[in-house]
């Protein structure tokens, strides 16, 4: 049961193998989904779980607005504006906007935060062991997801401490497979995508927008160098978009259109607002001294030692690879110049697409728990 005044009931589970049998030092990995697919895209992960390979606990949540979760309010709804193409013009309203809208992903960092102490707290969660790779908590979010995780990271340090030291739990929070809007990078013109461009009007995005040609655009396989001259932007004819395999019974079990368009409001108040960005930064930023005194924001983060993995597909969409090696320079070059950063990882699995936890997921199960940096 959550605990008084957690916030962690509010998301779904969809699926929890609980823990492995006979296990003391098993790892509990917990899964975010992304827009318009919940936690079923995940259930080929299910019989690798409690495998001797894996020992690991898997847990499949579902977000808000998505089903066995709990729908949004009308007052949360709110604080994700709905701009329109003359608002980006507005710095004042820009800001007001930017303001509320990281109020709301503060929220959502902490119904991730007090679901995971509540596993702590009840479930008697193994601590990490970060020399064995063993124990404590991986958490990860995928495509839209991914946003839950760079937010937790960001906002994480900020949350009172109670009975439970999440830090001493949380080995690593992944981001899977997602692209330049979630991480905050500008956008090529050549990955142009006209339901997310914020100079049009809402009706026009939304009216630009199939839910089943995006998913035959996602679920594609791209021939992409290793460098960000050499990203392709055609899709391969072989081997075939993840969603032209599926069955329209395995389609409805994975998929699901909440009421409204939150999600893709969530997207274009965070490029207009450009606080995707901030919190890219504020997730990789370290204190400023051994001592770990503070951020620029005063924090001392307890969570300095919790990796931040980014797990992408070599042969994911275009906006995810770019994303990637964009974030692989920004790091090399952070590194150079001595900033201080957490412990970044990038995993590589090299013949994955978007949708590597379905079409091949004893990679994608690799690439979430194991410590190589290609798979």
């Amino acid at each position: 049961m959550p605990s008084d005044g957690s916030t962690g009931s509010r998301l779904g589970v969809f699926h929890d193998t609980g823990a492995p049998q006979d296990s003391t030092d098993f790892t509990t990995l917990v899964i975010l989904h992304g827009h318009n697919w919940h936690g079923g895209t995940f259930s080929r992960l299910i019989p690798l779980a409690a495998s001797s390979g894996y020992n690991t606990r898997l847990v499949l949540l579902n977000r808000r607005d998505y089903p066995g979760s709990t729908p949004y309010t009308d007052e949360e709804r709110a604080m994700v504006a709905k701009l329109t193409p003359d608002d980006s013009e507005d710095a004042a309203m820009l800001a007001k906007a930017g303001v509320r809208f990281g109020r709301f992903l503060r929220d959502r960092a902490r119904e991730v935060f007090d679901f995971l102490e509540d596993l702590v707290r009840h479930d008697h969660i193994p601590p990490a062991q970060h020399s064995k790779n063993t124990g404590g908590i991986v958490v990860a979010g995928w495509s839209l997801g991914a946003l839950w995780m760079t937010s937790l990271l960001a906002y994480a340090p900020t949350f009172p401490v109670n009975d439970v030291e999440l830090s001493a739990y949380v080995r690593r929070v992944v981001v899977f497979d997602t692209g330049n809007i979630v991480m905050g990078y500008p956008r090529r013109s050549d990955m142009y995508v006209r339901a997310f461009d914020p100079r049009l009007p809402p009706e026009e995005r939304a009216a630009s927008y199939d839910v089943w040609d995006r998913a035959l655009a996602i679920s594609s396989y791209y021939p992409h160098g290793g460098t960000l001259d050499t990203i392709a932007v055609r899709p391969l004819d072989d081997p075939p978009p993840t969603l032209s395999t599926l069955s329209g019974a395995e389609r409805a079990s994975m998929t699901f259109q909440a009421d409204g368009d939150l999600d893709s409001r969530i997207m274009i108040t965070g490029i207009q607002s450009g606080l995707f960005m901030s919190i890219r930064h504020r997730a990789l930023l370290l204190p400023n001294n051994e001592g770990g005194e503070s951020r620029e924001d005063g924090v001392m983060d307890a969570w300095k030692d919790v990796e931040a993995r980014f797990v992408w597909g070599g042969r994911s969409l275009p906006e995810v690879a770019h994303a990637m090696l964009t974030l692989r320079s920004e790091v090399e070059n952070a590194k150079e110049r001595g900033q201080p950063l957490r412990k970044v990882k990038l995993v590589t699995v090299k013949d994955g697409n978007h949708f590597v936890h379905w079409d091949h997921p004893e990679h994608a199960m690799r690439a979430l728990l194991g410590e190589d940096e290609v798979v």
